[in-house]
């Protein structure tokens, strides 16, 4: 793939995310792709912060002595678990739609500048995450 200039960078304003070393592409096919690296670090970092702290209370009342105190954890069917569960799959559902949203206004800011030639958007997707629960 032949990379695109994609200045200007600029910060993740919805996740507070440094931007990411990305760039435009353009493939083989002539096809333009734009790389969006987006989350949910922000309210990830607050929901993670209190759960960790709430296994941590856990830990303790139960008396499990870790090598580690970061390694604590919330065994399923305890009271935390699902919780936890639920706010983490919200927050990727969260992050889901700030990507999509994200997605539109960057073709639709691309398709307004002038600066191309006018160009049908066939969206194809390739999205990545890395925080699995199930």
């Amino acid at each position: 793939m032949n990379h695109l200039d994609p200045r200007p960078r600029q910060r993740d304003s919805l996740t507070d995310a440094n931007p990411p070393d990305e760039e435009v592409c353009l493939d083989e096919n002539e096809n333009v792709w734009f790389p969006l690296h987006s989350g949910w670090r922000g309210v990830g970092n607050r929901f993670g912060t209190f759960f960790i702290e709430l296994a941590k209370n856990d830990m303790r009342q139960w008396m499990i002595n870790l090598p580690d105190k970061d390694l604590a954890y919330m065994p399923q069917g305890t009271e935390h678990f699902e919780d936890y569960v639920r706010a983490v799959h919200w927050a990727q559902d969260y992050a889901l739609a700030n990507r999509e949203l994200m997605m539109r206004n960057l073709i639709a800011a691309v398709q307004g500048s002038g600066e191309v030639s006018a160009f049908e958007a066939n969206v194809e997707v390739v999205s990545c995450h890395h925080n699995y629960v199930t």
